[in-house]
């Protein structure tokens, strides 16, 4: 979806309004999450809408970029190889691609490249469109609810960067990465938010399918619940030490 047009915010209250007025005394609901992985696919955020012509996010999405290059399209030209003449050009009928290695490399896959151009922009263009929807689903939800958590999405943990993480911060009430990895270590961002973490899907001995362990190298099945019990109390007395 275009988070910035108006059919957006309607579409996020008429959900919030469905849902959480009858759930806000509920002494069972921890908190809110948004849904899953929506930042995963990071690049095709920025990409979808700016090729939207004419379009809110196109709208916003441009003016960012003008800002981080102070009307220079010269060196915006030099970055991206292009031959704009000027801002107000490409905003009417330009347009920028961000590659796929962006992602994969968030993800650990592969090395930045020597000369990273856009990497930094895509980012900013990122955060843009995430800090707005954590924005507008935290105000729609305070709206009906004060005493619930608000978890944001169920994050995958290369998505976001520490920056994306500072400008969510005022809408969450607890930091929330799907795991903790080499690519996602978590004490940066607790150290950046000063707050706590709620890691929602570290293998506690799941009994994966077999199909799902050797076509998507998932966690292998713990033979029993003895088994599962012994490694859930290993994992959980060392999870309960970690002072973050």
């Amino acid at each position: 979806p275009d988070v910035f047009d108006d059919s957006y915010t309607a579409f996020v209250e008429d959900l919030v309004s469905s849902y959480v007025p009858k759930l806000k005394d509920d002494p069972w609901i921890m908190g809110y999450y948004y849904g899953f992985a929506p930042w995963m696919d990071d690049v095709v955020w920025p990409n979808d809408l700016i090729e939207r012509i004419g379009s809110p996010g196109r709208e916003r999405l441009m003016g960012v970029l003008e800002d981080r290059y102070a009307g220079d399209i010269e060196r915006f030209n030099q970055v991206y190889e292009t031959s704009f003449e000027s801002f107000a050009q490409l905003k009417a009928t330009g347009s920028v691609v961000y590659p796929e290695w962006i992602k994969r490399h968030k993800m650990g896959f592969v090395p930045m490249p020597k000369a990273p151009g856009s990497f930094d922009d895509a980012q900013a263009l990122l955060g843009e469109i995430v800090e707005h929807t954590y924005r507008l689903a935290h105000g729609a939800i305070r709206k009906h609810d004060k005493n619930h958590l608000i978890l944001g999405s169920y994050i995958k943990e290369a998505s976001l960067t520490v920056d994306h993480w500072k400008r969510i911060g005022p809408y969450i009430d607890v930091i929330t990465p799907q795991h903790v990895s080499e690519v996602f270590p978590i004490n940066p961002v607790v150290e950046a938010l000063d707050k706590p973490v709620l890691i929602s899907d570290q293998p506690f001995g799941n009994v994966y399918p077999v199909p799902l362990i050797t076509a998507r190298n998932a966690p292998g099945a713990v033979p029993d619940h003895v088994d599962r019990l012994v490694l859930y109390d290993l994992l959980a007395n060392r999870i309960s030490r970690d002072p973050n």
